[in-house]
This record gives C-alpha cells, structure tokens and sequence, in this order.
C-alpha cells in the first residue's frame, strides 16, 4: 500500500454503525467486564475499539454473547457484523456449515494458550493430566486428540476465577487459558506469590486474535489502515495491560 493510500485510509471516512459481536465472559484484561464485576464490557479490546472508532467514525455497538453462539450470530443469523475476538482456525471448530467467506484484519494481539497447573506440579516427574478444565465454549486444541481417546477428562466452568480456583483446589489437575488472562485472575485471587503457573513443558498453542466479518470489508480495511497509523497508540495499551506483544 502507497503512503498516500495509508494517509487516506487513516482519516475518518463516512460514518457506519456496526454491531460487533464479543465473547461474555471474565477475560481481563484482553476483554470482558473490569476488575469491579460490572457488566461493562472493558479491557485492552473495548479501548481499542473505541479509539478505532473514534478515529474512523465507525459507530460501534458492542453485542456480548454465549462462546457458542458468536459464529452462529455472524454467519447465520447475522445479527452481527464484526467478531472478536476471531481466528481463521476457529471455523472448522466452531462453525464449519455456512459456507459465506469470513474476511479477517491483519493479526491483533497474540494468544498463547496452555495449560496452568499447581507450583509443585510444575518439575514434578510424576505429574499427569487426567482432568483438564476450560472456559464453557472454548476447545483446548493440544488436548482434543487424548479427549477424544478418554485420555484426558473435559471440564467446563462458566468464568476464569472457578476454573483458576479449581485448579488450585485440586478439583482438576490443570486449566486451559490465555496466560496473560491467567497471569491477572492468579494476581486478583491469590495474595503474595501464585500457588499456580504456566507449565511450559505441557503442549500450548501460540495463536493470534483477529476481527472478523462476512460483509464489512470497508470496516476491516479500515481498521488495518488504524492499525498501521496508530503503532505508537497500540504498544501503549499492550503496556498498560500487560499483554504479550506479537
């Protein structure tokens, strides 16, 4: 793209409403309500969202919902116009039926997904993953073969603190979670040093978030030019929460 395409694009162009469609859960601070419990959606993505908004005249309407039901929201009802957060792996997981092409933004921020487990789990020789838990919704992508086989026992919690909480309980021997999600809720829960961490030696995958759509892909263009014209803006919400950098 030619700096003057680039400079064009960075200014707001005619104003647009559009529904964006996120996950309503607890997963500060990428998204979901703030540390209060309010019902607010806030984090790294509502700031940044807003910011793009404000820049783009894209009026945004932020549509909360069930895990399970974003890619239904998006492809089939399309009560939705925009997803976050998205990956183009998700579909084959989640929705593999519509066959309307999503179209994906340039890579958002970075996922790492693994598994957190008790500290003296950690080095432990001894160690196995017999019950796994994650987030209602979500698919623990390392593990889907050994879950499948009965190798691995699958369960669900409804937010990040009871699935955190359980591990530590000894309710289930590691959770499946983002580590910058994970690194804040053992923060909030726990006082002093975390009696759980990442277990590095156990699979993970490093994926990146997206914002998707079937039919915005003035939006999208949109929000890859922001993103290319406010670099300074980006690094310094990853900063302030404390996320991982791509």
């Amino acid at each position: 793209m030619t700096g003057l395409a680039l400079l064009f694009l960075c200014v707001p162009a005619f104003a647009v409403e559009a529904n964006l469609g996120t996950e309503d859960i607890f997963y500060f601070p990428l998204f979901g309500r703030s540390d209060n419990q309010s019902d607010e959606f806030s984090g790294f993505a509502r700031e940044l969202f807003d910011e793009f908004s404000a820049r783009s005249n894209v009026d945004i309407n932020y549509v909360p919902l069930p895990v399970n039901r974003l890619f239904k929201s998006l492809l089939v009802d399309k009560s939705i116009d925009l997803k976050f957060p998205d990956n183009p792996k998700w579909r084959s997981i989640y929705h593999s039926k519509s066959q309307l092409p999503l179209i994906y933004s340039d890579p958002i921020i970075q996922d790492i997904g693994g598994v957190m487990v008790e500290v003296e789990n950690i080095d432990s020789e001894t160690f196995k993953l017999e019950i796994l838990g994650t987030i209602r919704g979500f698919t623990p992508v390392p593990f889907v073969e050994k879950i499948a086989k009965n190798e691995i026992q699958l369960i669900e919690f409804s937010n990040t603190s009871e699935l955190l909480l359980a591990v530590n309980k000894g309710i289930i021997d590691g959770a499946f979670i983002n580590i910058d999600v994970a690194k804040h809720q053992t923060s909030l829960l726990f006082k002093g040093k975390a009696p759980i961490r990442f277990a590095k030696k156990l699979p993970f995958i490093q994926n990146h978030y997206y914002l998707s759509t079937i039919h915005g892909k003035d939006i999208i263009d949109q929000f890859n030019a922001f993103m290319k014209c406010n670099d300074r803006l980006i690094k310094s919400l990853l900063s302030k929460y404390n996320i991982t950098k791509i």
